[in-house]
């Protein structure tokens, strides 16, 4: 409640009469004090009048006390009432009202209202039961009061109206409802729009219980537990792990990707659904989704690693034969392909070859170095957009799959450990590792010499 700093005209009215008033009627002065003295209370026509600036701001109506309680019993002929607390009652000439005794004061302590006059009349509700659009002025009686009784603050009715009416223009929907005690409700009142601009969403409940009945709550949508029935949208498809030759192989999604049948690979094609971006260190590849369908025939044939290998020794141009890390997986004939790092390739044909040799080649017009790649000739190609002025060329490389380890006689490996492949190979007495030459390409970098 606002503090009463202004001049009240109660102390300064007896001063003002004149001397032959106050000669004649001696009296004058104390009746005019007591009279404006019950205008000026808190709640009456002068206070408001005076303090409706103060009245009219949320910070001053937010707070207000309504009650306290009796400590002990009140008799009949008790001028002053002990109760739990007096704070938010007027420090003087408040109104309090206890079952149906209104009484006044002149005076309060800590725990007391002192100087009371007992029987008093005042205005006990500004709502009359059967006319509200009238207030309802009431007059009491003496009577005892048993301890713990209820003591209304009558003195705040006026500010309990303007409390409702400045909710009902900022916060509609709150008048007639009473906030949580642990809520700060001079704050509430203030930033009740955050509350109204996300009213309908799941934060508007749990502000609105919060607010009323000070407890956590959560929205259950009856649409989250509703059983979905299938409508077998879903694909089967067959992945793939390419390298780009020429352009982008993002570009083919939704396209169909094909295979022509060179150097011994078969014929293949396939429609691609979608295509994943791979980075692994500075080599870039693509995961190619293949619709699978046995039924309708989406996917024809199978698409085949393109192999390629890698020099060991320098070569001379016109060299005829090329001395390589293997020549598994490559055609009796065929064409490789040399690219350089300047965007450039050469095109070498050889007639013959052993597991780590090439010979016939004719085409070697530049000089190679060790660790050169060179690549078979074949590719598996689409178009992006209209027509096939656009192509991209891809190369299918290997990946690692359906690795089968059993763990009961495999030790100290779990579900979910990583398993790394080992490049250096092994020492094996089997007749299968003796006789059979395996495949295994690899570059070692040098920690040091």
């Amino acid at each position: 409640m606002p503090e009463n700093t202004r001049v009240k005209i109660s102390s300064v009215v007896k001063n003002q009469l004149p001397d032959f008033v106050r000669a004649d009627f001696p009296l004058a002065g104390e009746f005019l004090a007591q009279y404006y003295t019950a205008l000026e209370g808190q709640g009456s026509t002068l206070d408001v009048l005076q303090n409706i600036d103060k009245y009219i701001k949320v910070d001053e109506l937010a707070d207000l006390i309504e009650s306290t309680s009796l400590s002990s019993n009140v008799g009949i002929a008790d001028n002053t009432i002990s109760v739990e607390s007096t704070t938010g009652f007027p420090d003087t000439y408040g109104l309090i009202e206890i079952n149906s005794e209104i009484i006044t004061y002149t005076g309060i302590t800590t725990n007391s209202f002192t100087g009371c006059a007992r029987g008093f009349s005042g205005i006990t509700t500004y709502k009359s039961p059967s006319k509200t659009d009238e207030l309802l002025f009431s007059q009491s009686g003496i009577s005892t009061h048993s301890s713990g009784t209820v003591v209304n603050n009558l003195s705040i009715r006026f500010l309990q109206e303007s409390y409702k009416k400045v909710k009902s223009q900022i916060a509609p929907g709150f008048e007639e409802r009473e906030l949580d005690s642990d809520i700060n409700k001079r704050l509430f009142i203030k930033q009740s729009k955050d509350f109204y601009s996300s009213k309908g969403t799941d934060q508007s409940f749990e502000i609105l219980f919060r607010a009323l009945y000070g407890e956590d709550v959560e929205v259950i949508k009856p649409r989250d537990f509703l059983f979905i029935p299938s409508d077998a949208n879903y694909k089967v498809s067959k992945q793939i792990v390419v390298e780009s030759l020429d352009g982008d192989p993002s570009d083919l999604v939704n396209r169909n990707l094909f295979q022509d049948n060179v150097y011994g690979l078969p014929k293949a094609n396939g429609s691609i659904s979608a295509v994943e971006k791979i980075v692994r260190g500075e080599n870039t590849y693509y995961r190619l989704s293949l619709d699978y369908n046995k039924k309708d025939d989406r996917l024809s044939g199978e698409f085949s690693i393109h192999p390629n290998t890698k020099l060991v020794d320098s070569v001379s141009v016109g060299s005829t034969v090329l001395s390589v890390d293997s020549t598994v997986g490559f055609g009796t004939t065929g064409t490789l392909i040399a690219s350089y790092e300047d965007g450039t390739f050469n095109t070498i044909k050889y007639d013959s070859k052993s597991l780590t040799q090439f010979f016939g080649c004719s085409g070697v017009d530049k000089s190679l170095s060790p660790t050169q790649d060179l690549r078979l000739d074949a590719f598996a190609y689409g178009y992006s957009g209209v027509g096939t002025a656009n192509v991209v060329k891809v190369r299918v490389t290997g990946v690692l799959a359906d690795l089968n380890v059993e763990f009961d006689t495999t030790y100290y490996n779990e579900p979910g450990s990583i398993i790394e492949p080992k490049g250096l190979g092994s020492i094996s007495d089997s007749k299968v590792t003796d006789n059979l030459f395996t495949n295994i390409s690899v570059t070692y970098n040098v920690e040091s010499i």
